[in-house]
């Protein structure tokens, strides 16, 4: 069994849903004058986890002019068919231009969970018995969620018609939950009332 140690992790951003709640792409909402998006990324950055990966769907055309040069944008041809399809675009791409990696499932609704929660998820692959990593704040497991290479694998090559949660189910015992204190691994952001609350965490623009 490989030394996950020493494999490097990629993020993938997951950005595909329709935003249809929300009524505008979550992606490009502002956040103490970020983007969702570019907080996302910054942050990814800032905790050492590269490549980055950004999937979209239906607002691809607005979200790649927001990217930086070094992040790779992918289109899911079929963002119909749930979050899981992203998902898994995005990790049939890694697996042919960066394979053997780590890969952190980002969620672009949880725009504020820290850096310093990032780096806590890819410390703790350090074991070779540890497949899946979670964030866990008050007793509650959330996002975003760490796979090991043969996780990356299993979930790649997983039923298209399930879910993510589905494919966790299967490997429960190989989850280690994590605790950080971060609630904003709980923070999802959905409708304009959840916008309205998460950004008066945070100084600068707030919502319209």
């Amino acid at each position: 069994m490989p030394n996950v140690f020493k494999v490097t992790t990629a993020g993938l951003l997951i950005s595909g849903g329709r935003s249809e709640r929300m009524g505008r792409p979550k992606a490009l909402l502002d956040l103490g004058g970020q983007t969702f998006l570019g907080r996302i990324l910054a942050n990814l950055l800032a905790a050492g986890v590269s490549p980055r990966i950004v999937v979209a769907g239906s607002h691809a055309d607005l979200i790649e002019p927001q990217l930086p040069p070094e992040v790779a944008l992918i289109r899911n041809p079929n963002p119909d068919r749930g979050m899981f399809s992203s998902i898994q675009c995005g990790l049939e791409f890694l697996s042919q231009r960066a394979p053997g990696q780590a890969v952190l499932i980002c969620l672009v609704d949880h725009p504020a969970v820290a850096p310093s929660t990032y780096e806590a998820l890819v410390r703790a692959l350090r074991s070779e018995v540890l497949r899946i990593v979670r964030p866990r704040n008050g007793g509650r497991s959330g996002h975003p969620i760490l796979l090991s290479p043969e996780m990356v694998n299993l979930a790649r090559r997983a039923d298209p018609r399930g879910t993510l949660r589905d494919v966790l189910r299967s490997q429960h015992t190989a989850i280690l939950d994590l605790d950080v204190e971060d609630p904003a691994i709980h923070w999802d952001v959905d409708t304009p009332e959840d916008y309205a609350t998460i950004a008066t965490r945070f100084p600068g623009k707030h919502p319209d």
